[in-house]
Parts: structure tokens; C-alpha cells; sequence
């Protein structure tokens, strides 16, 4: 099983995950045996354009990697809709990815909900305008 999760630079085991599908910095795609403890490997994918209206071209990126899993902190309406048309599953966690791989092998992720769908305002940085 290969698992996407975007996360910040420089990607890996340690790294946090990104807060927002689109916009991450890497993308760490893990290849794992659920019934094993072990990693087979990791494979890190570099996102060259962070523009998150083109989410159909990380998509296919990920499905060129062998993604069948991809588990998320925030996502936004588009990125989602486009997900669950190609029937990936994709699930909510915050942490590094090595935290969120131990909550997967224990069942505790919880499919993505409205929750952690952005609508892209909460990304832009404050007005400067009080």
C-alpha cells in the first residue's frame, strides 16, 4: 500500500503535515505493509507548483506514484470532489507522518469530514487593514 500525505519541506518521516492539500511543499508517499511494523520504503515526491487550482495534476502525479491512500490535514472543496470521483481514500490526521502512520496501523483515522475542508480564505495571511 502506498499512502500520499503532503507535508512540510524537506518531506520524510519526521516532517509535519502540511496544512493544505494543495499548497504543501512535498508530498511523502510511504510504501507499507499494514501487518508489518516496518517501512518497505519511502518515496517523496517534490510539488514544483504550489497553485492549488490545479489539484487534478498533483492528483495525477500521486496516481503515477502507486497512491491508493492519501490522508490530509485540511483540503479543499475541488482537490476533494476530484479524490472521491477516482475513489482514493483519504482520511484526516495532524502530526508528523510518523505519528500518522501509527494511527493508521491502529485504526484510529477518521475519514475526512467538513471539518477539514477549507474554503481558502483561513490560508491568505491577515489584512493589514485594522
Amino acid at each position: 500500500m502506498r499512502i500520499a500525505i503532503p507535508t512540510d519541506y524537506p518531506g520524510g518521516l519526521e516532517a509535519k503535515i502540511s496544512n493544505h492539500f494543495g499548497e504543501c511543499d512535498v508530498f511523502t508517499v510511504v510504501e507499507i505493509d499494514p501487518k508489518q511494523t516496518d517501512f518497505k520504503n519511502t518515496k517523496f515526491i517534490l510539488i514544483e507548483n504550489r497553485n492549488h487550482l490545479n489539484c487534478g495534476a498533483l492528483l495525477l502525479r500521486l496516481r503515477k506514484a502507486g497512491t491508493n491512500m492519501i490522508i490530509v490535514k485540511k483540503i479543499g472543496s475541488n482537490a476533494l470532489e476530484i479524490i472521491e470521483l477516482e475513489k482514493i481514500p483519504i482520511y484526516a490526521a495532524d502530526g508528523t507522518v510518523l505519528q500518522v502512520l501509527d494511527k493508521f496501523r491502529s485504526n484510529q483515522l477518521d475519514q475526512i469530514s467538513k471539518a477539514n475542508i477549507c474554503l481558502g480564505k483561513e490560508h491568505e495571511p491577515p489584512s493589514s487593514n485594522s
